[in-house]
């Protein structure tokens, strides 16, 4: 298998998928229902998948489109004996006349402006008996309501421009309504019959014949009334429809966005740990050259305060020695002191001894004048008893008592 075409929206790949390959594939397989046995032109047959599934039933398909590039894509990728790929356009189609029994063109006519001359050219090569199966976005429901621009459309058209188109060229025409539908289908399985489509709007339900605002119109177009196309339903598990697909899209696009602000905020994190970590780091350095610094200082203090204490206890020997002499010294003035101290408590014993004695000198002194003062009162009693007669021995005695008292 050829490498894959990449998708830039102009036209569809089959690696594509959601609303868009819906869209595109039931087209072609809605065609493969009517060109069973026959020659068919895929005009626009772009990458090529939709004329491969024709030749699937098709006598012989030719795929034609404007792009050299998707051409040569095509005839790698799509290898059939009946499916043949040629460069060529719209207007410009490269088979002969009254070639081909059955013409598809899906998505082609909006992408040009040169509506009349493709028609002309379809006429050309489509057999007297043929038809072609065309589709056409309705430009009222595909971009003005929803206000979508595709930038590939060149020339889109209403619902009536594009039935003026067909009208002009082809004789019976039958028209289908396509559209991404998501809820219950109701098909009679033994009659064929319109499908109505049921819409819900304010909570009311109205009925509304076929499908409501379908995007596009399929057109089946011949000069003779040999249409035999039935309606169809292509089912999609809505696990792969496109609504689901968007949002898994947003989840992971959400998840990513995630993980890269977590990365993110893990790298700022780290970054912010890196600097913290650096500033420790420096921090711890001139913490250790600080610290260094000041253990090279207190080792030289130490040294220092080695060197003092030595003299200190050198100091402290010889204060010791002094010290030995001044307890010595004191114990001898203690002891003189005692000495002294016994000196003084005998002499307080000899001076109490002393003054007892004194005392008792003092009391024989004071019992003396006592004797005297009586004896000199006698000797006045005496005296006066006396007379003059004994003046004589009295002088006498006098001088004795004189003398008695000054001993």
């Amino acid at each position: 298998m050829a490498d894959n075409m990449e998708f830039t929206g102009e036209r569809f790949v089959p690696e594509v998928h959601g609303d868009i390959e819906l869209e595109h594939i039931h087209r072609y397989l809605m065609a493969k229902g009517m060109v069973k046995g026959k020659v068919v032109l895929d005009i626009a047959s772009g990458e090529g998948y939709g004329s491969a599934i024709l030749a699937d039933e098709a006598a012989m398909v030719y795929g034609v489109d404007i792009s050299l590039e998707a051409i040569n894509h095509a005839n790698n990728r799509y290898q059939k004996n009946n499916l043949n790929y040629k460069v060529g356009s719209c207007a410009d189609i490269p088979l002969s006349d009254n070639f081909v029994d059955v013409v598809v063109s899906f998505e082609t006519i909006e992408h040009h402006d040169q509506h009349d001359e493709m028609l002309k050219e379809v006429k050309r090569v489509l057999k007297p008996s043929g038809c072609i199966i065309i589709s056409s976005p309705d430009k009222l429901y595909f971009s003005d309501e929803p206000g979508f621009h595709n930038e590939f459309h060149v020339k889109e058209l209403y619902k009536f421009e594009f039935n003026e188109l067909m009208s002009k060229y082809f004789t019976y025409i039958e028209y289908f309504a396509q559209r991404i539908i998501y809820g219950s289908g109701i098909f009679s399985e033994t009659i064929k019959s319109t499908i109505n489509t049921i819409v819900r709007e304010n909570n009311n339900y109205r009925d509304i014949q076929g499908i409501a605002k379908p995007l596009y119109w399929i057109a089946v177009a011949s000069d003779i009334n040999t249409s035999e196309v039935s309606a169809s339903f292509l089912e999609q598990d809505v696990n792969d429809s496109q609504v689901i697909q968007h949002w898994r899209n947003k989840l992971a696009e959400v998840e990513n966005n995630a993980v890269a602000k977590l990365a993110e905020v893990q790298n700022n994190a780290l970054a912010k740990l890196a600097e913290v970590q650096n500033n420790a780091l420096a921090k711890l350095a001139e913490v250790e050259n600080t610290a260094a610094s000041k253990l090279a200082e207190k080792d030289n203090i130490t040294a220092s305060l080695i060197n003092t204490t030595s003299v200190i206890a050198q100091k402290l020997n010889e204060n010791n020695s002094y010290k030995y002499e001044l307890i010595n010294q004191l114990c001898r003035i203690a002891n003189e002191k005692n000495d002294l101290v016994y000196s003084i408590f005998n002499l307080r014993n000899k001076n109490s001894i002393i003054e007892r004695e004194i005392n008792e000198s003092t009391n024989i002194i004071d019992r003396l004048k006592y004797e005297k003062n009586d004896l000199l009162h006698r000797n006045n009693e005496l005296i006066n008893s006396t007379s003059w007669k004994l003046t004589k021995p009295l002088r006498k005695l006098k001088l004795l008592l004189k003398f008695k008292g000054n001993k």
